[in-house]
């Protein structure tokens, strides 16, 4: 298959048809930058958070959340108990 005449090496045609290709793969490249960039941010933010969770974890305390349902736990279970030993006798 031949090219067309006009887009023949050394055309003014072929060097406006290579400008657009170029500033076409030049976006494409600076977009694909942008998204790794947001995804290289995403990953960091999540690693962070990682560490914070593993920095947290090494000191074996429970979350407040944990603590205040062991406690009522344990109270509740504490209270069946003196009212079940209470009620028997």
């Amino acid at each position: 298959m031949t090219p067309h005449n006009n887009l023949r090496p050394g055309s003014e045609l072929y060097a406006q048809e290579t400008r657009l290709r170029l500033e076409a793969l030049q976006k494409r490249f600076e977009e694909h930058v942008a998204d790794q960039a947001a995804e290289w941010a995403e990953m960091e933010r999540i690693l962070d958070q990682l560490k914070k969770d593993v920095d947290h974890a090494k000191h074996g305390r429970p979350t407040w959340p944990v603590t205040w349902i062991i406690t009522t736990l344990a109270s509740l279970c504490t209270a069946l108990i003196v009212a079940f030993l209470t009620n028997g006798r």
